[in-house]
């Protein structure tokens, strides 16, 4: 996938560097990158229709739905997108994204010039890492994550979800979306509700395919990754094959029996990866890393996967990141009962309690249920605090950080916008975590292959935030309405399948055979130097880490990444100066990893 970048200075046109060069329609200049998913729909709203065999270039689409839209185009355009777009008629530049920020756009403005670019990585290397953002950092030891603008650098900032930005010699950030306040929707038969859950499931599937060229699809075993294949392979009769990581040693991982449960009713060529021999931590990263993230830590399978990808000349990777969110799987809580509570509907509270305290794992008293789901979550959206968050200790982080950073309620704030329902916040909470996964794991590579979420496609989003809770989610088991609406369609073994194994026993495995990440981790760490971490408590965490009796494995996990995410910031030019973008950019072929 290529990535784009430039720079505007007030009073000129941008200058755009790397390859391919900008799209010219009329007074537009215009690169993107990703896909549009809503392609016929935008066609037919801006009164315009495709003429002949060869499909409308999604430039083209954008400078139609930039006539029709102006900068409210991101309400309107639906897909994994981001978009610099220049109006040389109102000398103003427009930088978009696709409403979840799946596909992320990042600049930094410094002294009357915008830089920026579709790839942390590019604008790091073209503007030099300047000095660390600590908010950043912080986030991410306490949190693992960071949902904010902030990037670990700090001259440089991305768009946040529903977010677009118009520079004119001064940047102007525009709100153009958000999931806050869907309206309900209620059918009068149960059924219409599965039967329009297939058909926008149909609809994402079918527009994340690309006309042409070969088509893989992720295939973990578990229900968003076989209903993907399923849809592809059954309902949309698509020429696509199936690849897995596999893990014949890590019993607690391997997930081959329920893999080959679909490939049976759905029968596609299969590529499977053995993730037991690149498990985490058996590699140390040698690639450059604009930001921590779990890439960091399997460089080994990400090489591997990449690789594969490559020698098949695999164009589009179809991947069920986001499903558990959006189709209500995982654990579930039942924050509507916060709702209920909040909004006096004691009768329907009621009925609800011995139902979900009966349902619950382990059983629990009704008065637990209604405290836990109902009371605190209600104190919690009314302090506008995050529904699921739990205070973080960190052991080993330096004394005087964790006072300044307030490590510990790290991540109590509400990180979305403020919702109509705490049912609602709940779910918007999970799945903009989901595409924090997505945008920083996915969409920051460059290379001939891309990947594609279709469970984040935003008219499923949309429908499922507005279903009534009693239809989507059940007491005793997760994604109540995906499970009813895909039979006939998935295995029934699939169907029926209540659990799904984690990765932990590979991961631990993984860093206690590896000498060299403990080397790496303990020798000179760096996060010590900087003031982050107590070295000795640091060396004990790893220590306990690697025969699993670690305390809060999370934040070490978050540690390890950002110890080796650290060092390899080293081999970069730490002092250039973030206002020296220059038309004579490196390209893409030319910058390091």
């Amino acid at each position: 996938m290529r990535h784009f970048i430039g720079y505007c200075a007030a009073g000129s046109e941008p200058v755009f560097g790397g390859t391919p060069a900008p799209a010219l329609f009329g007074p537009y200049q215009i690169l993107c990158r990703g896909f549009i998913a809503n392609r016929a729909d935008l066609l037919a709203k801006a009164g315009r229709s495709q003429t002949g065999n060869v499909p409308i270039a999604d430039a083209e689409l954008f400078a139609i739905a930039y006539e029709r839209w102006g900068t409210d185009l991101s309400r309107h355009v639906v897909g994994e997108f981001s978009l610099a777009l220049f109006d040389a008629a109102e000398g103003r530049l427009l930088l978009a994204q696709d409403a979840l920020g799946l596909a992320p756009v990042f600049y930094s403005e410094s002294s009357g010039r915008l830089a920026f670019a579709s790839s942390l990585e590019d604008l790091v290397i073209e503007t030099g890492t300047g000095q660390l953002d600590d908010e950043f950092i912080a986030d991410y030891m306490a949190r693992g994550e960071h949902f904010g603008e902030h990037t670990p650098y700090a001259h440089i900032r991305r768009l946040l979800p529903g977010e677009s930005l118009v520079w004119r010699g001064g940047q102007r950030r525009l709100g153009t979306w958000t999931l806050a306040a869907p309206d309900p929707v209620l059918y009068r038969d149960p059924r219409d509700y599965e039967e329009r859950l297939r058909h926008l499931v149909k609809e994402a599937v079918q527009s994340a395919l690309p006309p042409h060229g070969k088509v893989w699809c992720e295939l973990s075993g578990g229900l968003d990754s076989s209903t993907i294949l399923s849809v592809a392979r059954r309902v949309l009769d698509r020429e696509v094959e199936a690849v897995s990581f596999v893990y014949p040693q890590s019993y607690s991982v391997d997930e081959r029996e329920w893999i080959e449960a679909v490939l049976k009713e759905h029968p596609a060529p299969w590529h499977p990866i053995d993730a037991d021999a690149v498990r985490p931590f058996s590699e140390l990263p040698t690639e450059f890393h604009a930001e921590p993230s779990r890439w960091v830590i399997s460089a080994a399978m990400k090489r591997t996967y990449f690789q594969l990808l490559a020698a098949h000349g695999v164009d589009i990777v179809l991947s069920g990141e986001g499903g558990d969110a959006v189709l209500c799987g995982d654990e579930q809580f039942p924050f509507f009962l916060a709702d209920l509570m909040l909004r006096g509907r004691w009768g329907r509270l009621w009925r609800h309690l011995p139902d979900w305290a009966e349902g619950i794992r382990g059983r629990r008293a009704m008065a637990y249920v209604l405290v836990k789901y109902a009371l605190e979550p209600a104190i919690r959206h009314l302090r506008s605090w995050d529904l699921e968050y739990q205070p973080a200790t960190v052991r080993w982080a330096a004394d005087d950080f964790a006072a300044r950073a307030d490590l510990k309620h790290r991540g109590r704030a509400r990180r979305v916008p403020r919702s109509s329902t705490i049912g609602v916040a709940y779910m918007v909470q999970r799945i903009m975590r989901s595409a924090h996964v997505v945008r920083t794991c996915y969409h920051h590579h460059s290379s001939g292959f891309e990947f594609r979420h279709p469970l984040l496609y935003r008219p499923l989003i949309e429908f499922m935030l507005a279903v009534p809770w009693e239809t989507k989610i059940a007491p005793t088991h997760d994604r109540a309405l995906q499970r009813r609406a895909f039979k006939g369609i998935l295995p029934a073994k699939t169907l029926q399948r209540f659990n799904k194994g984690g990765g932990a026993q590979a991961m631990l495995e993984g860093l206690e055979r590896s000498r060299a990440w403990h080397e790496a981790l303990t020798a000179r760490p760096r996060i010590v130097e900087r003031g982050y971490a107590r070295l000795q408590e640091w060396r004990n965490a790893v220590q306990h880490a690697r025969v699993g009796q670690t305390d809060g494995f999370p934040q070490f996990l978050a540690s390890a990444i950002l110890e080796l995410w650290l060092q390899g910031l080293e081999r970069l030019p730490a002092g250039k100066d973030p206002r020296s973008l220059s038309p004579g950019m490196t390209s893409p072929e030319q910058r390091p990893g």
